[in-house]
């Protein structure tokens, strides 16, 4: 048999393949809606965790309110509505960066 070479495959050279795999059409069109999608969801489960704290901080103060006075000081300078009001403030200002 001259002139003819004999090919032996490896068991890897199917996995070496240089050439793309055909991509379906309708795959890459539902690419952005389902990234789009899952950026969704991440993102209202951060709104639902920042909603969460927030309902936390003022359910302390008003538990706080009812329990006493309103002119409680911590360490007996700093007003607790100062400390619940800047609490707040970073909550949403980090979850705004």
């Amino acid at each position: 048999m001259k002139g003819r070479r004999s090919v032996r495959r490896e068991v890897g050279d199917d996995l070496n393949r240089t050439e793309p795999a055909p991509a379906d059409l309708s795959s890459r069109w539902n690419e952005p809606f389902r990234r789009a999608r899952h950026a969704l969801i991440e993102w209202l489960s951060h709104l639902l965790v920042v909603a969460g704290l927030l309902l936390g901080f003022h359910g302390i103060e008003i538990l706080l309110h009812v329990l006493g006075s309103d002119d409680r000081l911590l360490f007996g300078q700093i007003p607790l509505k100062y400390l619940f009001d800047a609490g707040d403030a970073a909550l949403i200002i980090g979850f705004l960066i």
